[in-house]
């Protein structure tokens, strides 16, 4: 079961690697439509090899493996995939894999690191609870749609500059308007941030159902207060928008700023073993 495991992420990495590569050779000036096609199948192999490599584990371990980064960041890679395949199934938004499917694949090279690091160890704790494993799993699709928000704002604020350059060939004339990418920077918000929301209330519930395996003040932890600046910076980006205070420029830079700075102090929590301080009582 262990080299049949191995075996169905490489190859799903290998899939999602070519993706990308795929999606990257759209840029040439002599592009053909089929590389766009290509990239979208390829990925949708990629990314249902991932997701046969998480149901493979689970086979494996016994229980959901939520406990441990890789399988943590597979699930992700998947909903990732989904979430940027789903939105470039038109072909007015294809070109967005262009935007969407390295950064992808870099994170499956993330994953396949601690693949190698961490499937070899012992396996993952099981969390058993409901509340918990619910808003561990709801938590990852809420992250991929705010990547992949993250992402479209990356791609508005491209083509933004590039009108204001005057540069109207190569990937701008391919790329869709700004006003259909403010239209699914606001689609990937407004389905990502309420059910943020529902993990966090998930997350609540499970806290005070097993409130002897915390700390008293676990809310003061650092994972805490992150959580709670993704719920603000995704708070503003939804109502702002739907209040039309923060519509196309600003929206697209307050989304890829935003993203960019909770991933920076998400990585520097966890360079500086904080993540989980103050939060778990110690055994």
């Amino acid at each position: 079961m262990a080299i049949l495991t191995y075996i169905v992420f490489f190859l799903g990495l290998a899939a999602l690697l070519a993706g990308a590569l795929a999606a990257l050779g759209y840029l040439r000036e002599s592009f053909e439509r089929w590389t766009l096609k290509l990239a979208w199948r390829v990925t949708l192999l990629g990314a249902l090899l991932i997701l046969l490599t998480f149901l493979l584990r689970i086979a494996q371990v016994g229980h959901l493996p939520f406990a441990n980064a890789a399988d943590a960041l597979n699930l992700f890679v998947f909903f990732a995939s989904a979430t940027a395949l789903v939105v470039a199934r038109r072909e007015a938004l294809g070109p967005l894999l262009v935007f969407y499917l390295p950064p992808v694949a870099c994170v499956a090279l993330v994953a396949a690191y601690k693949v190698l690091s961490v499937w070899a160890g012992p396996p993952p704790k099981n969390l058993a609870d409901v509340p918990l494993l619910l808003h561990v799993g709801m938590v990852f699709l809420a992250y991929a749609l705010f990547f992949i928000a993250s992402l479209t704002s990356a791609a508005y604020v491209y083509q933004s500059r590039q009108l204001k350059r005057r540069q109207t060939t190569g990937l701008f004339r391919r790329l869709p308007s700004l006003e259909r990418l403010d239209a699914t920077l606001f689609g990937l918000v407004r389905l990502g941030y309420p059910i943020f929301i529902f993990t966090m209330l998930l997350g609540l519930v499970w806290a005070f159902r097993e409130s002897q395996l915390l700390t008293p003040a676990w809310w003061l932890s650092p994972k805490v207060f992150l959580s709670f600046l993704v719920m603000g910076v995704y708070a503003v980006s939804f109502h702002g928008r739907a209040l039309g205070v923060l519509r196309g420029p600003k929206l697209a830079h307050f989304v890829c700023i935003g993203f960019g700075s909770l991933l920076l102090l998400s990585l520097l929590l966890r360079v500086l073993r904080l993540s989980s301080w103050h939060f778990y009582v110690e055994v």
